[in-house]
Order: structure tokens, then C-alpha cells, then sequence
């Protein structure tokens, strides 16, 4: 009966027991990523499934959040963006992280969190995966054709130089003829 609260419903009686709650909730602190912006504008897109972004979408806010009711100063979180810096920083007090001009490549934003005094920490779940598309003119196709347009002009200019050269020698030779003659 002691630490219990006891709650009549119609044909029913819960049963809640606090100290329950606290020791269910000494695991894992969930972590979380409420929000995304991409260009300071809201995605609303973003799921399990990676982003793949256009070259100038290269500036990304992401917005997290813990959960602890107990001791919610006890939780220290970090973040990394694997693709541009391999290396945890603390969050400290914000609850952001930004990231500005990022280069075209694969990215991963990742969360870990731990209380103080433990030893471990704990990772997201759902990391934010996300592609930056290259400029037109850094991808392969666009290289593969640009050498086919140069090898065409390279072409093109060294038959006319030696059509000229040809005729030139057509022009010597009908002249040494006609003297001879």
C-alpha cells in the first residue's frame, strides 16, 4: 500500500507504483532528433531513408533532444558528422548542431549520450544519413563528355591544319610542274 496509487476506473483498478517507473527508467536515456533544417528551411522529409541533396543544400541544423525527468543536468551529449569530422564534440547546454558549406560527399550525423558518472555511452539508434550531390561539372559523366567534346575539337582542328598543309603541298608541287614544263 506504502509509495502506491490506487486509481477506480468503471470496471476497472491501476495500479501505479512510482519506484516502478524509476527503476524502469535507470537504462538508456533515448536521444532523439526532432528536427531538420536544410537551408533554414524545415524537412519534413527525412525518415529512415538517406537524404540525397543538391549541391547548394549544403547547410544542415539538426535539433535533438534527451529525455530524463530525474536528473535531466546529469546527461552530457555528443555529436558527430561522420564525412567531415570523424572526431565526438560536446553539445554542452544547446540542443543543435549546425554545419555550414558542406562539400558534396556521404554524411552521417550521429548522437551519443551518457549520464555523468558512467562509463558508456550510448549511441543513436537511427543515425541521419544524407548525400550532398556534386556540381554538375565534377561528376563523371559530365568529365567523360567533356573529354569526348575535347578529343572531338583536337580532332577536328589537327584535320584542318593538315587539310591546309596538304593543299599547300598539292599548291608547291603544281608550281614545280608548271615550271618545269
Amino acid at each position: 500500500v506504502a509509495n502506491k496509487l490506487y486509481l477506480g476506473a468503471k470496471s476497472t483498478l491501476i495500479i501505479f507504483n512510482p519506484d516502478e517507473l524509476i527503476r524502469m527508467r535507470s537504462g538508456t536515456t533515448p536521444v532523439y532528433i526532432d528536427e531538420i533544417f536544410i537551408n533554414g528551411l524545415k524537412n519534413t522529409a527525412w525518415s529512415q531513408q538517406p537524404l540525397r541533396l543538391k549541391y547548394n543544400q549544403n547547410n544542415i541544423q539538426v535539433n535533438f533532444s534527451a529525455v530524463e525527468f530525474n536528473d535531466p543536468a546529469s546527461l552530457q551529449l555528443e555529436y558527430k558528422l561522420e564525412g567531415m569530422n570523424n572526431q565526438w564534440r560536446s553539445a554542452g547546454p544547446q540542443r543543435s548542431s549546425s554545419f555550414r558549406n558542406l562539400d558534396d560527399g556521404r554524411y552521417v550525423f550521429n548522437l551519443r549520450i551518457k549520464k555523468t558518472g558512467d562509463s558508456k555511452w550510448h549511441e543513436l539508434t537511427l543515425p541521419f544519413h544524407f548525400t550532398i550531390q556534386p556540381v554538375i561539372w565534377k561528376t563523371g559523366w559530365f568529365r567523360t563528355l567533356l573529354l569526348f567534346f575535347a578529343s572531338g575539337l583536337l580532332i577536328f582542328f589537327l584535320r584542318l591544319y593538315y587539310g591546309r598543309k596538304l593543299e599547300q603541298q598539292k599548291m608547291i608541287l603544281e608550281k614545280q610542274k608548271a615550271i618545269e614544263t
